[in-house]
């Protein structure tokens, strides 16, 4: 619904978003590409909220990702592919490393690499091989429905679209325990499904990247986008501003 035009220090905007997180300058450069003269109000001294680059948090030419966890999701969605030739102009620019995720600890270490070749043979190195290929390819089979309840306003009507489809596609028997599934928490799922705890240690932390830890409902969900975003080479972006 379109604002009434408000005044604020002698000059007249037709929408003010409050914030400047990830959803606040989609919107504002949504609305500023349709017309709309629009304020975005910060009360920090720099915007972008949890997806801000930081090259001044520890030693000099090391860049941090502070609180940083949408730019794999935002690169994969439709205000990337909407905005990506305004922003690259702006100097924007995606960079992606080939390992973008490992970690050690007490039973031994991993890296996995957005190669899938390369990440199946880290996989079957720790014993999990299978488990990994059987995730991918029955999680893969329905990624589109996985996303698009990511990416839905569950009042609008193009939500029931994507109900009747995971329904067509699930049947009604399919779609509740998809509905179960998808409110499991992680660490259950990690202990059924993975052998390794090296490969459960891996992937136990990913959930962290929607604000959510292990034990809590839908972490498991989480845990297996952020799988499917490694195995497309979509994942871990960093933010390089010219």
């Amino acid at each position: 619904m379109r604002l009434n035009r408000v005044m604020t220090e002698n000059t007249t905007y037709d929408s003010i978003i409050i914030g400047s997180g990830i959803n606040a300058l989609v919107a504002g450069a949504v609305l500023s590409k349709s017309g709309w003269k629009v304020l975005i109000c910060e009360r920090n001294d720099q915007p972008g909220g949890a997806i801000r680059t930081s090259t001044t948090a520890t030693l000099p030419g090391y860049t941090h990702e502070l609180l940083s966890s949408w730019h794999p999701l935002f690169v994969g969605g439709p205000a990337y592919a909407e905005l990506k030739d305004d922003l690259e102009k702006r100097g924007l620019d995606y960079k992606n490393t080939t390992t973008p995720t490992g970690v050690v600890c007490n039973d031994g270490s991993a890296i996995l690499s957005t190669d899938p070749a390369a990440t199946a043979q880290e996989m079957e190195r720790l014993g999990d091989g299978a488990n990994w290929s059987q995730m991918m390819q029955e999680f893969g089979g329905k990624i589109d429905l996985a996303f698009g309840v990511l990416g839905a306003d569950f009042w609008r009507t193009t939500s029931l679209n994507l109900a009747k489809t995971a329904r067509k596609r699930l049947g009604t028997r399919g779609l509740i325990a998809q509905g179960a599934e998808m409110l499991e928490p992680a660490a259950p799922w990690l202990d059924r499904t993975f052998n390794s705890e090296v490969t459960k240690s891996l992937l136990a932390p990913w959930a962290l990247h929607n604000g959510l830890g292990p034990d809590d409902a839908s972490s498991a969900f989480i845990t297996k986008v952020s799988a499917l975003q490694l195995h497309l080479a979509e994942c871990q972006s960093q933010l390089v501003v010219a």
